[in-house]
């Protein structure tokens, strides 16, 4: 009678990051996760602020993608559409890494943004 559930969670705090197939709605937290490591929409050039963003199953939820850090990021409505309808694939090769590849098959590596100290010497005010 007995049902296995794997739960993966944050290491520091103990929230849940990984929601597998029992929601395709991220939670809050994991929402705000996500907008805190990223910052940003992680299309090729794109500055748009994640919370601006949709948050964006890389394998879709209905092929087997899951609700979680891993398989989410946020995108702009605009290249979210791109994605979906347009031809543009996203692969992740690694954690935090994006790679996309356009229609016409040129391909894009988006890394994560560093957190924490920047060696820039002008930094922004905060």
């Amino acid at each position: 009678d007995a049902t296995l559930r794997r739960l993966v969670t944050d290491p520091v705090d103990g929230r849940l990051l990984d929601y597998g197939h029992t929601t395709y709605q991220p939670p809050q937290a994991l929402v705000d996760f996500i907008i805190a490591r990223d910052r940003t929409c992680r299309f090729p050039t794109s500055d748009t602020p994640a919370p601006a963003c949709d948050l964006d199953h890389r394998l879709p939820y209905h092929d087997g993608g899951t609700t979680s850090e891993h398989n989410l990021q946020p995108l702009a409505r605009r290249f979210q559409l791109d994605k979906t309808l347009h031809g543009w694939r996203l692969d992740s090769p690694e954690p935090g890494v994006l790679v996309w590849t356009s229609p016409a098959g040129r391909t894009y590596r988006v890394n994560p943004e560093p957190i924490g100290p920047t060696t820039d010497p002008d930094p922004p005010p905060f």
